[in-house]
């Protein structure tokens, strides 16, 4: 099944972000729906962590170019891979907390164990939400 991803913020009517995505699991919750979005995008960190070798090779024209740009450097940044389990947690009590929003096709999902009804070609829209301090007065 095929998914297009927007991610917003807020803040901010434009979308930040947009993907599309093949889903090949099953997908029964919102739950089930954060963890295979987020193994997806840890698999994904991991490999360019792997491939990393491949792409540090930086020759001397890429050195120049990037040095007009302002930025040497690669994409990656360390070589500590993601932990699944970890960002799961993370995710799961991030969306409980209510740090984002997720909408499919304009229908707000508000719980881990909402029951979902994806079909082919659905709209998630993701919305960060930014926590406000300040003063009262």
């Amino acid at each position: 099944m095929k998914l297009s991803i927007n991610i917003k913020g807020l803040s901010r009517k434009k979308v930040i972000h947009q993907e599309e995505i093949e889903i090949l699991n099953e997908i029964s919750t919102t739950k089930d729906l954060i963890k295979e979005l987020v193994t997806i995008n840890v698999e994904k960190f991991n490999k360019k962590i792997d491939d990393k070798d491949i792409l540090s090779i930086m020759t001397n024209e890429y050195i120049a170019e990037a040095a007009r740009s302002g930025k040497i450097g690669d994409e990656v940044h360390g070589d500590k891979k993601a932990n699944l389990e970890k960002a799961l947690d993370t995710a799961y009590l991030a969306f409980e907390d209510g740090l984002y929003c997720i909408f499919i096709n304009d229908e707000q999902t508000e719980k881990l164990d909402d029951s979902l009804n994806l079909k082919d070609g659905d709209v998630l829209t993701f919305i960060r939400l930014t926590m406000l301090a300040g003063r009262m007065w």
